[in-house]
């Protein structure tokens, strides 16, 4: 597999995840795709493949550089956080993909802290916590 047939298919892996495969999270991966300027006809058709495809992605990861692993963990993250929603299957699977491509795991809860902290519209599934600018009532 070369570089865009991973990228998609770690991407499409993640935007399938929570079963809600989102416009904003396709549109993600296209904008990643051309940021990096990799060629858009082959985007589109490995997103095609992809999202009929059951692929073991141990397989995949196996064939990612090491310099190229970083870039995708980024494209995964940032898929997951396309929609605003973070669902439990999202993240247990960015994790997985982490330890796949021999990255820290901790960087990416810290990347999806980071990115919900400063976008307070993100919604994390089984945070139930109240908004810190949210009025809370105290008892005395």
């Amino acid at each position: 597999m070369n570089f865009t047939e991973q990228l998609v298919a770690m991407c499409v892996a993640v935007l399938k995840a929570d079963g809600k495969n989102k416009a904003e999270e396709f549109e993600t991966i296209r904008a990643i795709s051309q940021d990096l300027e990799l060629d858009m006809n082959e985007v589109e058709a490995c997103i095609a493949n992809e999202l009929n495809a059951t692929r073991e992605l141990s397989c995949v990861a196996a064939e990612v550089k090491a310099e190229d692993a970083e870039i995708i963990m980024q494209a995964c993250v940032a898929v997951v956080l396309a929609d605003k929603n973070v669902a439990e299957k999202e993240v247990a699977l960015l994790l997985e993909i982490a330890q796949m491509l021999k990255l820290n795991t901790a960087k990416v809860v810290l990347a999806i802290a980071t990115f919900a902290q400063n976008d307070r519209s993100i919604k994390i599934e089984g945070n139930d916590t109240p908004d810190m600018e949210d009025e809370v009532e105290v008892e005395e």
